[in-house]
């Protein structure tokens, strides 16, 4: 396990690319407040393959930073937030981060916000996840966009949200959230899940979208999202 900081977002690209390289667990403080996030592997298969859809064709959509292959966790330094967000002025769209099937990531005190892979058979704005994922006290939002879940889509793998705050992103199945497919498990404690649209006249999930997988939401709040079936939490 290597234990490391980063201020820059090039300094979490490097350690991103360290752990995809040499396929090591990674524990990452970042230090700073605002990451602003450049396609930086978008173009390099290498570190960041096309993902494989169950329901579709290989998708066409990058991430900006390398995907996950092993156990890697970021997290603001102690009370604090740290804000990753898309560098608007990118010729091309894309998410934050994908968790390959095998890798797991925890995030803690993340803002992912603005992140966008259009809505050609894509998923996750701000994270595609086939592996683990763990995210608690993080804020989704606002503004991160894709076909399927405009925040995360959890396919074929395992997320635990906690104290998250999903709000004001869009997408076409599942505004804020995506889950499927067998055996996908999503658990939601103790969340927000605010202000979620999913936008074509056929749209359902406002909120949540969970399709043949395992959704369990405790002690969490689901208001105001939108959808022309199933605003809150479609199933």
């Amino acid at each position: 396990m290597q234990i490391v900081s980063a201020s820059t977002i090039e300094q979490l690209d490097q350690h991103l690319r360290n752990a995809f390289n040499n396929n090591e667990d990674y524990d990452i403080t970042l230090t700073g407040s605002l990451y602003t996030v450049a396609p930086y592997n978008a173009d390099n298969p290498a570190l960041n393959p096309a993902p494989q859809y169950p329901y579709g064709p290989p998708g066409t959509e990058r991430s900006s930073l390398p995907q996950i292959r092993s156990t890697v966790t970021i997290k603001a330094s102690e009370a604090q937030y740290a804000t990753l967000t898309r560098d608007l002025s990118a010729s091309t769209t894309y998410r934050h981060l994908y968790v390959r099937p095998g890798g797991s990531l925890a995030l803690e005190r993340i803002v992912l916000e603005k992140g966008d892979v259009g809505t050609a058979d894509t998923g996750g704005g701000a994270i595609l996840s086939q592996g683990m994922l763990t995210a608690t006290h993080c804020r989704f939002g606002p503004d991160n966009k894709s076909n399927y879940g405009g925040a995360i889509l959890n396919l074929n793998g395992t997320a635990i949200l906690e104290n998250c705050d999903i709000f004001s992103n869009e997408a076409d199945w599942g505004g804020g959230l995506y889950n499927g497919f067998s055996p996908a498990v999503m658990t939601v404690t103790n969340c927000r899940v605010a202000e979620n649209r999913s936008v074509e006249s056929w749209a359902v999930g406002g909120g949540i979208a969970n399709m043949d997988g395992t959704l369990t939401v405790t002690g969490s709040a689901i208001s105001d999202n939108s959808a022309a079936m199933g605003g809150g939490i479609a199933c």
